[in-house]
């Protein structure tokens, strides 16, 4: 017997729906946990919170002694052409 086609079907059930959720959620889970073994970590979380307390402790960036703007790349003269005669 052929496959329906996708206006035949009828809408998951209840049952279906959160099965569906709950599959849903394991994958995303077990993905989660590969990625953390991947990356050597406990889990995603703990290295997340592990980069906002690396960063919290590097020293504030001071604005005020920020270097001015680089210049454009045609302003700058080539090194070459200082060597040219």
């Amino acid at each position: 017997m052929s496959e329906p086609n996708q206006s035949t079907r009828l809408p998951p059930t209840r049952q279906q729906a959160e099965a569906a959720a709950a599959d849903a959620a394991l994958l995303r889970a077990e993905r989660e946990r590969r990625a953390a073994e991947v990356r050597g970590v406990a889990s995603i979380a703990a290295m997340r919170e592990a980069i906002k307390v690396a960063a919290r402790r590097l020293p504030r960036l001071d604005r005020s002694r920020a270097p001015a703007p680089s210049t454009p790349m045609r302003s700058v003269p080539a090194p070459w052409r200082a060597c040219r005669s």
